[in-house]
């Protein structure tokens, strides 16, 4: 059974594709994306990281620069 993706997690999914040379924080996806909360965001980048052509790993945010848990596109 395929997994149904939530319209902010489509709305993430196209985000990091236009910019998938570019790794991002949950603060600053929060920010950019109008996320409730960082926690929102979170579920959101986790949900993502489970499919193909995400990778959620350890690295800098390419905004805020902070060494943080980043999701980018493949």
């Amino acid at each position: 059974m395929a997994h149904a993706i939530m319209p902010d997690t489509e709305t993430t999914a196209r985000f990091l594709q236009t910019s998938s040379d570019r790794a991002y924080c949950d603060d600053c996806l929060t920010m950019l994306m109008g996320f409730a909360s960082a926690a929102e965001a979170e579920g959101v980048t986790s949900d993502l990281a489970s499919q193909d052509g995400f990778v959620r790993e350890q690295g800098e945010c390419c905004l805020c620069h902070e060494r943080e848990q980043t999701i980018h596109a493949r």
